[in-house]
């Protein structure tokens, strides 16, 4: 995961990334942020709740 974000920040363009993961304990949660990543979806998911995840992704540009 630290290794996709690391090589996706050295882009001066942010680019939004979103995690999907089954694991949604708050300490998984909180390391998907701490590697990077804009928001989070966890599995399963629904279609508006991706939706969100994107919207809030997308803000921080």
């Amino acid at each position: 995961m630290k290794v996709a974000t690391r090589a996706i920040g050295r882009n001066k363009a942010h680019i939004p990334i979103v995690a999907m993961t089954a694991k949604v304990m708050q300490a998984k949660l909180q390391q998907c942020m701490d590697a990077g990543m804009d928001a989070f979806v966890p599995k399963p998911f629904k279609q508006e709740e991706l939706v969100a995840a994107i919207k809030k992704a997308t803000e921080v540009l």
